[in-house]
Formats: C-alpha cells, sequence, structure tokens
C-alpha cells in the first residue's frame, strides 16, 4: 500500500461515519438493549466505502442489509452482513 492509499482511509472512515452517526442520528456506541434493535440499508455492499460502512455499521450494533452483485455475495457476508439484496429488488421498494 502506498502512502497515498494508506492517506485515503480514514477519509473513508469519516465519510461512512458521517453517514451512520451525522445524518442517521444512529448512536455510536448504544446501549446492550439496544444493540440489534436496528437496521441499515447500505446500497453497494461490495464497494471500498460500502465494505467499511457494513463493518462500521455491524460494530455499533446495527443489523445490515445490503445490496451488491451476485458474485460479492459471499465477500459482503464475510464483512457481517446479516442479508443481501440484489439491486433489481431493492429498486422495487419504494421510499428505500
Amino acid at each position: 500500500m502506498s502512502w497515498n492509499e494508506a492517506a485515503a482511509i480514514p477519509l473513508v472512515y469519516s465519510t461512512v461515519y458521517g453517514a451512520l452517526v451525522e445524518s442517521g442520528k444512529l448512536p455510536f456506541n448504544p446501549s446492550p438493549e439496544e444493540k440489534n434493535t436496528r437496521s441499515v440499508l447500505i446500497l453497494g455492499g461490495s464497494s471500498g466505502t460500502g465494505n467499511v460502512a457494513i463493518q462500521l455499521a455491524k460494530k455499533m450494533g446495527l443489523r445490515v442489509v445490503t445490496s451488491c452483485s451476485g458474485r460479492n455475495v459471499d465477500f459482503v457476508k464475510s464483512q457481517g452482513a446479516d442479508e443481501v439484496r440484489f439491486s433489481s429488488v431493492i429498486r422495487s421498494y419504494r421510499g428505500v
């Protein structure tokens, strides 16, 4: 990994934190009673930001639903995704 690549890692975590905690209003450190009571949908779970979002969401005690292509299902599940939906299924939901 180059220095430039390494320098980009904090930016990814900052982006994900901002989306989940600041914009999403989800507790970063929930109480034991709150863990696994909320779900989050992460679009593009196999992307660079998406797989970090899965990991951070699981650390925050969230149930993770994500989208990806069929070839990446095992990868996103290995990152902690609880459920995988394909883009065609997610498009059928309104208000997501």
